[in-house]
């Protein structure tokens, strides 16, 4: 500490060092140019040591800011690498959907047309009707049974009812 100045030790004030003057503050507002406030080497040594102590903190703290602003600058490169990298996935994501809608699609179209196909073929196919009525085939059982060497029974008497079918009537007794 300044060894205090006589005129301040008598009157019980602080005194205080002006920095720029040197000169304590009463001398400064007084405008006494014979301020006898002296700053001892012990004190001179102890606040010179301060300073250097203080400037290794400063440099230490400038390069920790150095530190943390590269750690920065290194996170907001992986971000907008992540973020590039989220923007092309998605991307990739909408094109993969819209192909698969377009194969959808036109599996979808071939499915019809092999529809239409068969649609078509079914039109094409010739009608099956059935030939006209033979008189072959309007014979009696007894006339099938000589056509076929089976033997005629006796009593059983059929007759045609309708084109194509043949109706029992009745067997004598």
């Amino acid at each position: 500490m300044p060894t205090v100045r006589n005129h301040c030790k008598e009157e019980k004030k602080v005194c205080r060092v002006h920095v720029r003057s040197g000169r304590c503050n009463h001398c400064n507002r007084s405008n006494f140019m014979d301020c006898d406030i002296r700053v001892t080497a012990g004190e001179f040594s102890r606040l010179s040591k301060e300073r250097v102590s203080l400037l290794g903190q400063v440099q230490e703290a400038r390069r920790a800011t150095v530190a943390a602003q590269k750690e920065v600058i290194e996170a907001q490169d992986r971000l907008s690498q992540s973020l590039a990298k989220e923007v092309r996935l998605h991307r990739q994501l909408g094109q993969n959907s819209t192909r698969a809608e377009e194969v959808i699609a036109v599996e979808e179209r071939g499915i019809e047309e092999q529809e239409a196909e068969e649609f078509m073929a079914e039109l094409d196919l010739p009608s099956f009707e059935p030939h006209p009525w033979d008189d072959r085939l309007m014979m009696s059982p007894s006339g099938w049974a000589a056509f076929c060497q089976v033997p005629e029974v006796p009593g059983l008497h059929v007759e045609l009812a309708a084109p194509g079918g043949w109706e029992m009537i009745g067997a004598s007794q």
